[in-house]
């Protein structure tokens, strides 16, 4: 059974090197030795089982033994657009989550409520990469750059696309979402979207969504939405 995994985006080859942060990982932090297994994923679906050849705390060398699992996308995919949180912390919870939970991408959208965001794209890289690893979801999610709002909604080509909305207005519930689809969803900033993002949403054939009697926070917004479409699909259904 293997007890730790590595990133290495290049798997080809028998042998590979780990880069300076994961070789530092495996040896200084985990303590591996020259012999020891370890997992390799490379977060396009591929697990692999590796024996440590070289124990570099800098250039870590791994030589390939078999191929342990391969994972393939969902067929039907969610993306989450989500207004990104001046907390920078609350903002890494909801991408960690979300990674366990397989949403496969994930686009911050700077809303006319935005506030000023403080997104610091390596550390939360690093934190998709290490919430995959610890999952066990071997795709990794893309995280797109900032985009304004408008440009998203004219970009958008998903044929089921949603937007959470705590306003009036005939809205569709969580459970009435069809199962087994590609999903858009977009989450707006605290203090919801303006009447202008809904009017431009909705003449671009997003319908509103309802995520129950409550008002969430923007993070628990996303996951509740995530929770829904990443494990309700995968439950029912098949």
């Amino acid at each position: 059974m293997i007890k730790h995994i590595a990133f290495c985006p290049d798997i080809t080859g028998e042998t590979l090197l780990l880069s300076a942060e994961e070789s530092h990982h495996c040896i200084k932090v985990l303590r591996l030795h020259r012999n020891d297994t370890i997992g390799i994923m490379n977060g396009k679906g591929i697990l692999l089982e590796g024996s440590i050849e070289q124990p570099d705390i800098k250039k870590c060398q791994v030589r390939i033994i078999s191929t342990i699992r391969e994972q393939r996308r969902t067929e039907h995919q969610l993306h989450i657009g989500i207004s990104p949180i001046k907390q920078q912390a609350r903002f890494e919870w909801f991408i960690e989550k979300a990674v366990e939970l397989g949403v496969a991408m994930i686009s911050p959208l700077l809303c006319d409520r935005t506030e000023k965001p403080n997104l610091q794209y390596p550390r939360l890289e690093n934190l998709i990469i290490s919430a995959a690893k610890q999952s066990g979801n071997l795709i990794l999610p893309i995280l797109n750059q900032p985009q304004k709002f408008t440009d998203f909604i004219l970009q958008q080509k998903t044929a089921c696309r949603y937007i959470g909305y705590c306003g009036d207005g005939q809205k569709i519930a969580l459970h009435q979402l069809p199962l087994h689809q590609n999903t858009c969803i977009i989450i707006g900033p605290e203090g919801d979207f303006s009447p202008r993002e809904i009017s431009l949403a909705i003449n671009h054939h997003f319908s509103l969504l309802s995520l129950g009697e409550h008002r969430y926070r923007t993070e628990t917004a996303g996951i509740i939405a995530a929770v829904y479409c990443s494990v309700f699909n995968q439950t029912i259904g098949g």
